[in-house]
């Protein structure tokens, strides 16, 4: 489906009273963060990189469903549920069914499935269902345990980074506040710059601009349910990073950015470390198969891999 198609068919869903999702929809989406540990589907995350995914939201016999129409690739739909013994029921998924068919999609296609989840999206009746997963779209969580520990041989590379900052007069932190989060803005805008210039390559992003994304959730930026940290080297800001407990076994890192890779592993360490050693698990998303990216998160520590599934529904045809 092309984006004049998807246009269309974003057009009937809006006539169907489905709500664009973003800053007015964070509330909403914020209600289910806590039965939630997959970092797309928290509602900074899906507010955030809502200019770029244009999504649309309603709430269907108590489900928040959410569908999605991104550049270049098929329109998946979201289900969030406030219960975490029946995620979903035969009945919202043939309402979806109905719902993606009528309006032009080719099937209906449901994504980020958590694995303790996937036996009920597949287990559904009257269906064919294909089922799958990448490791490259599956989040990268560590046992802060393991991620705030220094000692021994395998975690050289983490203390070797982390003491080139630990003793140094230049280097200071800054609790992150409303009246100073724009400021994660001005280090990403240089992180960019220093890595395309003056052409916008989309940050290398997989979803978009992430600059975009990074305005916008300032914008949600709350001291009292939020973690960040700004690191300054003298006066000069040089990253960020930003954090949230979204319940007692799971904090996300929702978005960070280092001038130097060394000194976002420091900045890792010290909120781990300092803010939220009481938590279980430190989740920090995908890597959308950078390998860079993929080699960086897991020098960080030990990791797993939390896979994020995805189901097709095609109805079956009766003999």
């Amino acid at each position: 489906m092309d984006e004049q198609q998807q246009q269309v068919v974003y057009k009937k869903f809006q006539d169907q009273g489905w709500l664009p999702v973003g800053v007015e929809s964070y509330t909403v989406f914020k209600n289910y963060d806590e039965v939630n540990l997959l970092s797309e589907k928290s509602a900074v995350i899906v507010t955030a990189w809502s200019p770029e995914t244009k999504g649309l939201y309603k709430i269907i016999d108590g489900y928040l469903c959410a569908v999605y129409f991104i550049k270049g690739r098929d329109s998946h739909f979201t289900v969030y549920s406030s219960s975490k013994e029946i995620p979903v029921t035969k009945q919202i998924i043939d309402t979806l069914y109905q719902t993606a068919i009528s309006n032009g999609l080719p099937q209906l296609l449901i994504g980020v499935i958590e694995n303790r989840y996937l036996n009920f999206f597949k287990n559904i009746q009257g269906y064919n269902i294909e089922t799958w997963f990448d490791q490259g779209d599956s989040d990268h969580s560590y046992k802060i345990e393991n991620l705030i520990c220094l000692d021994g041989s395998k975690n050289y590379y983490k203390r070797k980074r982390i003491n080139l900052y630990c003793d140094r007069d230049d280097i200071r932190l800054e609790k992150m506040t409303n009246q100073n989060v724009k400021i994660c803005a001005e280090i990403q805008k240089k992180w960019c710059e220093e890595r395309a210039g003056d052409v916008c390559n989309e940050c290398g992003s997989f979803y978009g601009c992430e600059k975009n994304a990074i305005n916008t959730m300032v914008r949600l930026f709350d001291e009292n349910i939020h973690d960040g940290l700004i690191g300054y080297e003298g006066d000069v800001p040089i990253g960020y990073i930003v954090t949230e407990k979204i319940n007692k076994d799971v904090s996300y890192l929702y978005f960070g950015k280092g001038l130097d890779n060394d000194f976002f592993i420091y900045l890792i360490y010290m909120i781990y470390k300092n803010n939220v050693s009481d938590c279980d698990y430190m989740n920090m998303g995908e890597d959308l198969g950078d390998p860079g990216l993929r080699f960086f998160k897991r020098k960080l520590s030990i990791s797993e891999l939390w896979e994020r599934h995805y189901c097709s529904y095609k109805k079956q045809t009766k003999k």
